[in-house]
């Protein structure tokens, strides 16, 4: 799974990833419409960028407005070798997090196998 599909899985509604080429003989144009010299200033900064700060929390909010916290936490526990019972994970919520988590690229790559389905 690339960052497009990733994003298109966890976006909001209305919002779009920014498909666009910037080339200074033909003109510069992205897949939201947008032509010209602005496509490089406003597009190439559009998409998040999910190995920065930015990108983690991006994410962060979105597994918790889609309510998939506890059941991540429970697959990738189980990935790692590490059973967790979900009524743990529900008691305890957010609290349950573990640290190895908080890394942005971490989290982006478990996130990304847990929404294939990939087994490890």
């Amino acid at each position: 799974m690339d960052n497009k599909e990733l994003f298109e899985k966890m976006k909001r509604e209305g919002e779009e990833w920014h498909d666009y080429k910037i080339n200074s003989i033909s003109g510069s144009s992205c897949s939201c419409g947008l032509k010209g010299f602005s496509v490089r200033s406003i597009c190439a900064n559009a998409n998040p960028n999910f190995s920065t700060p930015a990108g983690f929390f991006w994410l962060w909010e979105r597994v918790l407005e889609k309510e998939w916290w506890i059941e991540f936490l429970v697959w990738s526990e189980k990935k790692r070798g590490r059973e967790m019972d979900i009524r743990f994970a529900e008691h305890f919520g957010l609290s349950s997090i573990d640290i190895y988590y908080i890394h942005r690229t971490v989290f982006r790559d478990a996130l990304k196998k847990y929404l294939k389905g990939e087994e490890e």
